[in-house]
């Protein structure tokens, strides 16, 4: 699952931050989930782990921070779903 609840975030946050230094590894980065992003009626499925429709949050909620690590070609107005309120890639 995306462990958004502490103390899972916080200590794989700080795990994440200590080996970057550690290893002098400028390619480790910690991209977090917060709490509110998914709606436990919605978004939450079998065992609280993310139903499609969360996956779907989780993923608008990294591109934008993927696309910047990895210096993609990224233009959010390609990504929009009024029907779950959340930015997700278009069909083509």
């Amino acid at each position: 699952g995306p462990l958004r609840d502490e103390p899972a975030y916080t200590n794989i946050k700080e795990v994440t931050e200590s080996s970057r230094l550690i290893y002098n590894d400028q390619k480790l980065y910690f991209i977090g989930i917060p709490t509110y992003l998914l709606n436990k009626q919605n978004d939450l499925g079998s065992d609280w782990h993310p139903s499609y429709r969360g996956q779907l949050k989780m993923t608008a909620h990294i591109i934008p921070t993927l696309s910047n690590i990895l210096n993609w070609d990224y233009d959010d107005s390609e990504f929009r779903n009024p029907v779950l309120d959340i930015n997700i890639r278009k069909s083509k």
